[in-house]
């Protein structure tokens, strides 16, 4: 979907070019040139998007998950609760056990791989323990990771899914630029499309938005499937540095698991949870959409570079790409702008309504006071307009004040 959606873009960036220079053999030519650039750029550019969305593995050349991703648990692990029947959490707690064990067996392994490497020799036991509580314990989201396993230790079971949810994002900001896309060309010279392609932007910042905060929707009464893949055990397998017996030990943990489920009582997230959640978006949403500028940019320069021979008129079309590529920069850093204002929007809905509603029952005091003193209902649009601004000030001015204290 993204190479077809890539190739899609590549039509918007090559349409000035083909329309000016006036050659029966330049569109297919161009065409070709860009549908060849289109095998090799998505791939590029994923593993671009990737390492600024995730980032490098928290164990560096021993693996793990991708640091970014750990800080998103780690944050929104501190904020972070659910209930389960007796059984079920104690199942859960073992599924969790079990797969923070074979992180750690599966590093072990990549450890002693990469140490007999370097310096010709095994590590021993005491060598691999000083160097797994060293990293465990490095600060990341105002904790570590050992102290959030540690405390936390079923967000670490829910928590990943979540995130791998965010996924949605890719799709949905490449659909965006795709349009604006195909829409810029006519919008340098057609003045009423901007304001449709402002909407555009403005309009999968929200969805981009609603995503964010709507990932973590497990439910009451919600069953979760336990165990692990059934390649598990070949996986185990192949970690050829560890023991017999600690290889045992996981598949056996594993097997216990097989076929068990784990109930929902409920569910309970704070604001750290959805900002820790919100940013891991945004950095999404902020890597596709700069990756994608950035390669669309380089279009129009090859495409404006190779009509340049052929065209009447270069000083117009290398406007009407100066323009195409402004108008593009600009829509991006709208949606990016706009994203933000929904994530914000949405996520402190009550403390906005808060406001408007007290000032409103303030305001109505005054005329309910005089109704059950005199039995007469008079209303004051100047009291009540009054009353209403200035105890809204006031309100806001609260709200505003228990944002700023709450943590980040």
């Amino acid at each position: 979907m993204q190479m077809i959606l890539g190739w899609i873009m590549f039509i918007g960036i090559a349409l000035p070019a083909v329309v000016d220079v006036e050659k029966p053999w330049f569109a297919p030519s161009l065409i070709v040139t860009l549908l060849v650039l289109g095998f090799f750029l998505p791939t590029i550019s994923s593993k671009w998007i990737y390492k600024i969305t995730y980032g490098r593995p928290v164990f560096g050349a021993y693996g793990g998950v991708p640091r970014h991703v750990l800080e998103a648990e780690v944050a929104a692990a501190a904020d972070f609760s659910v209930d389960l029947p007796e059984d079920d959490e104690k199942d859960l707690k073992a599924q969790v056990g079990t797969s923070e064990a074979y992180i750690a067996a599966h590093t072990k392994n990549a450890y002693i791989t990469v140490q007999r490497e370097r310096t010709g020799r095994a590590p021993d036991e005491e060598e691999w323990a000083q160097y797994w509580k060293r990293v465990t314990t490095q600060p990341i989201a105002r904790s570590t990771y050992q102290r959030a396993l540690a405390n936390h230790p079923l967000a670490f079971a829910l928590v990943p899914g979540f995130l791998h949810r965010t996924a949605l994002i890719a799709p949905l900001a490449t659909i965006m630029l795709t349009t604006l896309v195909l829409l810029s060309p006519f919008a340098v010279s057609e003045w009423t499309l901007p304001p449709v392609m402002l909407s555009v932007a403005v309009l999968f910042a929200l969805m981009v938005a609603v995503v964010s905060l709507t990932i973590a929707n497990t439910r009451p009464g919600e069953t979760i499937p336990l165990g692990f893949r059934p390649d598990f055990a070949d996986r185990v397998d192949r970690l050829e540095h560890l023991s017999v017996q600690e290889r045992s030990s996981l598949k056996g943990q594993a097997a216990a698991l097989a076929g068990r489920t784990a109930r929902v009582i409920d569910v309970r997230t704070g604001i750290r949870f959805k900002k820790s959640i919100a940013r891991f978006t945004a950095r999404q949403f902020v890597a596709v959409v700069t990756v994608n500028m950035v390669y669309l940019l380089g279009l129009m320069a090859l495409c404006l570079l190779v009509a340049t021979p052929f065209s009447e008129d270069v000083k117009s079309l290398a406007l009407q790409y100066a323009r195409q590529a402004t108008l593009l920069t600009a829509l991006s850093g709208v949606a990016l702008i706009a994203y933000r204002f929904w994530e914000l929007l949405i996520s402190q809905l009550p403390e906005i309504i808060g406001p408007p509603v007290g000032a409103a029952v303030v305001a109505g005091i005054i005329p309910v006071g005089k109704y059950a003193a005199t039995g007469h209902w008079e209303i004051d649009a100047v009291t009540i307009i009054s009353t209403a601004a200035v105890a809204s000030i006031g309100l806001f001015g609260t709200k505003l004040g228990e944002l700023a204290k709450r943590p980040k």
